[in-house]
């Protein structure tokens, strides 16, 4: 009967291994082989190679100790009679409690290596999976960290499956033990220790320590910090260890609105009571240093105002967010810093007459969708014209689903229930006046109407920039605008200098995209060239340029329009903004603030 394949390839192995030479040429080449095997392997394949690699070991480990364990030793004893003695006084020597003897015999057997050694084991909770996102979240959040803009503010993360990501770096508001706190004061059911969540804190969300040079902070911020700094060490208790515990101690509630306006009457002694009383050494002299301004008007601002200011917008920005659909997105935009159009090998008179190139960027939040949007542009004003031409761009491009054309850089970022867009509208013209704005405002609307054509409720957030955003000509284009795109309209302003978000983001990625292809030879000499380097280099985020045309449109569209604007009162105060009809608008001192003024046209 013939062998099979099987039977064939044993004998060939029993043959070979008793021919040393050729048995260890053999061993050799499949030494070789898998060698090669494992140097082309990479991500997910060289991981799962490792894990397998590893478990056949541990098996083979395993199945020797028991061939050692079960291998009978050789006998002591030379007779069967002596044997049995000796088992008999061992027997009477023994106590007669079973659970005793086992517990004497296990021991023995173990001190003579008859049986392995029982190792304890110590078992650790898992953390499940929701904490660990709800963590993750928390950290990205906008109130708890902020995200930088630089093209160099990057983090290369090694993902699970051996990737790589790049991330746009985020830097923590507070430290470590005051986020933990406020994560605890937001989840009271759940338990987690600070060491977990430290370590659940991601690769790419660092500490303020991490940062060589800090800027762009808040100055009524930082100079409560700078002023606690001083006086803590001569103030019993912990009451100015840090801001928000400063803060926390001298109102009621801090979700409170008198409280945080100081027009509450039961904690306006809270100060004198943990502050004053508390002073250990009257006499002692206390300096500190104050950021002030040198030029321009200097303005004394109350500060747990502003502290509820920035805490309110932030829980706005939240819930919207959270409330996106199709008919409802949230849209936040800003301008980049100007990108500098520079090309590799240059010469020296090039390198000091490089063009400046403005970006407008923004981000649309909806239901199945997020849009990233960054608007190149020629025009630095950065005035509410190419504000009122970016929006038309986003909204344009929203409406033409995705039919987009990627240098001033104004950037968004939309929200919706399914689905969020980023937008960078490059152009040529680095005003940042109104009309770029409303430029790019227009392209983004309409861009986000052609995706999402339900759309009935648009909130906007940007920071307090009175050139482009926060002024007089802006507010009466946002009738203009609802009107147009026949949409309930609202705008919120972040709190002075908290308006950081994932649109920097935008602008920071998109210009280091440019800017690592200009130095591998690239031309980038126009808002065109900065589209096409840049659609080259990513999907996600949304390029249309705001031409010279889109801002022309908008100047034409907006002088009649702007000769009806009305100056607003307190128009620094005002957080909010909404559209209540054809010709009237709505302005509150934060989002959620009952107090309301209205003005019509």
């Amino acid at each position: 009967m013939a062998m099979t394949n099987a039977e064939r390839m044993k004998k060939y192995r029993e043959k070979i291994k008793k021919d040393k030479v050729k048995y260890e040429a053999m061993k050799a080449k499949a030494r070789a082989r898998n060698n090669s095997i494992r140097t082309v392997l990479r991500g997910a394949s060289l991981a799962k190679f490792r894990a397998e690699n590893k478990m056949r070991q541990q098996k083979f480990r395993e199945n020797k100790k028991q061939s050692l364990i079960d291998k009978p030793f050789p006998s002591s004893f030379k007779s069967r009679q002596s044997f049995g003695k000796a088992l008999k006084k061992v027997n009477s020597s023994l106590p007669k409690c079973d659970l005793k003897k086992k517990v004497i015999i296990q021991h023995i057997a173990q001190s003579v290596g008859l049986v392995p050694k029982s190792t304890h084991k110590r078992t650790t909770l898992q953390l499940a999976d929701k904490l660990k996102n709800d963590v993750h979240n928390f950290y990205l959040r906008d109130d708890v960290s902020y995200q930088l803009p630089g093209k160099k503010d990057t983090v290369v993360v090694q993902e699970d499956d051996g990737s790589k990501v790049t991330y746009q770096k985020r830097i923590l508001f507070n430290n470590l033990r005051e986020n933990y706190e406020l994560f605890k004061e937001e989840n009271k059911n759940v338990l987690l220790s600070r060491t977990s969540f430290a370590e659940l804190r991601p690769p790419f969300v660092v500490p303020k320590a991490a940062l060589a040079h800090r800027n762009c902070l808040c100055l009524y911020h930082e100079n409560i910090c700078l002023l606690l700094k001083s006086i803590d060490k001569y103030v019993d208790g912990k009451f100015c260890s840090s801001l928000q515990i400063f803060t926390d101690s001298l109102v009621c509630s801090t979700n409170n609105e008198e409280c945080m306006f100081s027009s509450c009457s039961l904690c306006e002694d809270f100060f004198t009571e943990k502050v004053e009383e508390n002073v250990s050494d009257g006499n002692a002299k206390i300096t500190w240093s104050q950021w002030i301004n040198e030029n321009g008007r200097a303005e004394k601002k109350d500060f747990s105002g502003s502290v509820d200011e920035a805490r309110e917008q932030s829980k706005c920005f939240e819930k919207l967010k959270e409330e996106a659909s199709d008919e409802k997105i949230v849209l936040q935009v800003d301008f980049a810093e100007n990108f500098n159009m520079k090309e590799q090998d240059e010469i020296q008179k090039a390198h000091w007459n490089s063009k400046p190139l403005s970006i407008f960027t923004a981000y649309v939040w909806s239901k199945n969708e997020n849009f990233a949007f960054a608007l190149p542009s020629s025009d630095i004003t950065h005035d509410k014209f190419v504000v009122d031409a970016a929006l038309e761009i986003i909204l344009n491009h929203i409406k033409a689903h995705w039919n987009s054309k990627p240098l001033s850089i104004f950037t968004a970022y939309v929200w919706s229930k399914n689905e969020n867009f980023a937008f960078a509208l490059p152009s040529s013209d680095i005003t940042h006046d109104k009309f770029v704005v409303d430029a790019a405002l227009e392209i983004i609307l309409n861009h986000i109407v052609t995706i999402l054509p339900n759309i009935k409720v648009v909130d906007c957030f940007s920071d307090g920039a009175a050139s482009q955003f926060k002024q007089r000509f802006h507010f009466r284009n946002l009738v203009q605008i609802a009107n147009e795109h026949n949409i309930d309209l609202s705008w919120h302003f972040f709190a002075t200098s908290h308006g950081k978000g994932v649109v920097d983001g935008i602008g920071g990625t998109v210009k280091r995209l440019v800017w690592s292809a200009i130095l591998a030879g690239e031309v980038c000499r126009s808002a065109e060239d900065f589209i096409k380097i840049a659609k080259k280099k990513t999907k996600k985020v949304i390029l249309i340029e705001i031409t010279k045309n889109n801002i022309d449109t908008s100047k034409n569209k907006l002088e009649s329009i702007f000769k009806t604007a009305k100056s607003i009162p307190e128009t620094l105060k005002m957080h909010s903004v909404k559209v209540v009809d054809n010709n009237t608008l709505e302005f509150r001192y934060y989002s959620s603030c009952f107090q309301k003024k209205t003005v019509k046209y």
